[in-house]
């Protein structure tokens, strides 16, 4: 379910401000899965051209259409031609998207060993550069993925999202052309292609769309959950929490005994990751959650003292058929941790 999906500038510029629908399935689709969105260095330059050239163009149909209408008036008025810091709007609209696509985000750099592959790719018209020894930057980009890909062993597979058709897919316009998946074949990366965004969303996110906090608070059996607190707590062996918060702060003293005197989950969810499971349909739920306890402290000098902590844990929700069928609720001690700070 994890994916790495890479952008070309194509989808990004046909929804600059990435408000549509499908943007926003899939900007939930990455938070959901944890989900990492490349970007390539001649995307995000490409992009900002774009965006520049579109201010400039709106700008200069905006002051057309002033001076539109005083053609029309009787007592024309005085419009003062209308300016924008073109520069700082772009350099605004580049950290708009990344903020938008917040930790999820990660460019890919180009480097200047690309150049005499560039030039091969042109001369011997290797693709994606075509047979009239076009599309440099179309050669960039590829170039740019292969080599992010060389670096990394990916356990994920890895989307391309991209509407240019002509230089990246086979004949029939179904999957990468063939000559792009032979240079796949030594890194071993599992990548399909999509030729829009919808496509993406409507084969992979929608399925998902279901699973939100609301859905999950809903419907997990917190009965279940509550009566593990103790057992959650206890995992992480207070003891490490007496070595490390009081001995050090507060009593030089050894610890002799402790207690849990309650423990309790928050019923609510700090964060989730969606995975997949065997099966279409079949999905895993990583929840992180939150709780309080209470535990009693005794030292070698018989001295007493309480201190209520916090504790945070993960569960695993298994589901099939949009149901929650299962959970492992065994509080790995790894995956558990109380907070010293509290």
């Amino acid at each position: 379910m994890r994916r790495t999906i890479v952008f070309d500038t194509n989808i990004l510029r046909s929804d600059f401000l990435l408000v549509s629908h499908n943007f926003r399935v899939f900007l939930d689709f990455c938070k959901k899965t944890n989900s990492t969105i490349l970007i390539p260095t001649i995307v995000w330059e490409e992009l900002s051209e774009l965006y520049r050239q579109e201010l400039k163009t709106r700008l200069d149909n905006l002051n057309k259409s002033r001076q539109s209408l005083n053609n029309l008036l009787t007592n024309p008025k005085q419009f003062e031609k209308e300016t924008l810091d073109i520069e700082s709007l772009v350099s605004d609209y580049i950290s708009h998207l990344k903020l938008k696509f917040d930790h999820h985000l990660k460019t890919i750099e180009y480097r200047n060993i690309f150049l005499p592959e560039l030039v091969k790719r042109s001369i011997q018209r290797i693709k994606p550069i075509s047979t009239k020894g076009e599309e440099f930057r179309d050669a960039i980009l590829w170039l740019s993925i292969i080599d992010y890909l060389k670096e990394r062993n990916f356990e994920f597979e890895v989307s391309f999202i991209t509407g240019n058709i002509k230089d990246f897919s086979n004949k029939d316009n179904t999957d990468l052309h063939p000559d792009l998946y032979h240079e796949l074949e030594e890194l071993r990366p599992t990548l399909k292609l999509y030729h829009s965004l919808s496509a993406f969303t409507k084969e992979i996110a929608v399925k998902i769309d279901f699973i939100t906090k609301e859905w999950i608070i809903e419907n997990i059996d917190w009965d279940r959950i509550q009566s593990g607190a103790e057992r959650a707590v206890n995992g992480i062996d207070p003891a490490y929490f007496y070595e490390y918060y009081y001995r050090r702060n507060v009593d030089n003293n050894n610890l002799e005994y402790w207690d849990i005197l309650w423990a309790r989950f928050n019923t609510d969810i700090e964060e989730f990751h969606v995975f997949q499971r065997d099966g279409i349909e079949n999905y895993g739920i990583e929840v992180h959650l939150l709780g309080d306890a209470e535990i009693e402290f005794e030292n070698d000098k018989e001295q007493h003292f309480n201190r209520e902590v916090g504790f945070g844990t993960i569960i695993y929700l298994f589901i099939a058929s949009g149901s929650i069928v299962d959970c492992d609720d065994s509080f790995a001690v790894e995956e558990t941790g109380l907070d010293f700070y509290n």
